[in-house]
């Protein structure tokens, strides 16, 4: 109650210098509406720690309202700023992480991008790992509402959009990657190891991996 009350006298996530168009640092509200769910989390972990091993389980009425359901929930234009800000960095951090580590996303020559040296091939691609812990972030917070239409509201705006754009990355490369393997020149004998061919199997394997790996994230 305490901590509810300090946020309305100060009106904080309600100043223009905080959120909307006259702020010029989102970065300040954003940090607070991150606290929000780091005070509802810990609040929670805090009341089952005290209630202990309970069989039947613990009274939801112990339970406070939580700080997100009483400053976001009731805000449409917040929630959806917020959301906004959410997706965008999320796809960001998503593209950038392919920039580096697809073949898909490097800068093509005339005779197309060289494929992954053999030696540094990855089992799975980093971008998965970093997709996962993106999606494991974006449900917990989306959990982290009580209200189902707010819970929606998040997946629509940020779980569907940083899904869809890991699909499309790894779209991206299974084209190249099949690019790379028919335009192979059959007619021409190889000895010994065939690197180019290597280099793409592994590649395939790995791109097929990650897919695997993040659809059961």
């Amino acid at each position: 109650r305490m901590a509810r009350h300090a946020l309305r006298a100060n009106s904080f996530l309600n100043h223009p210098d905080m959120v909307g168009s006259e702020c010029r640092d989102h970065s300040i509200a954003l940090r607070g509406i991150e606290q929000l769910f780091l005070f509802d989390d810990l609040l929670k972990k805090k009341i089952e720690s005290d209630q202990g091993d309970d069989l039947f389980g613990i009274d939801p009425t112990l339970y406070p309202v939580r700080m997100t359901d009483t400053f976001l929930t009731p805000r449409e234009d917040l929630l959806l700023w917020w959301t906004g800000d959410e997706r965008d960095m999320a796809i960001v951090r998503l593209k950038k992480c392919a920039a580096s580590t697809l073949s898909s996303c490097q800068p093509q020559t005339e005779e197309g991008s060289s494929p992954t040296n053999i030696a540094n091939q990855q089992l799975c691609p980093p971008i998965t790992d970093l997709f996962a812990a993106l999606l494991y972030s974006s449900r917990s917070k989306a959990n982290a509402f009580s209200d189902l239409r707010s819970q929606q509201m998040y997946v629509a705006n940020v779980v569907a959009p940083l899904c869809s754009e890991y699909l499309e990355l790894m779209h991206g490369e299974a084209t190249l990657l099949r690019q790379r393997l028919l335009s192979r020149d059959t007619t021409k004998s190889y000895s010994g190891l065939d690197e180019m061919l290597t280099a793409n199997v592994l590649e395939w394997i790995s791109m097929i991996t990650g897919v695997h790996m993040a659809g059961h994230a």
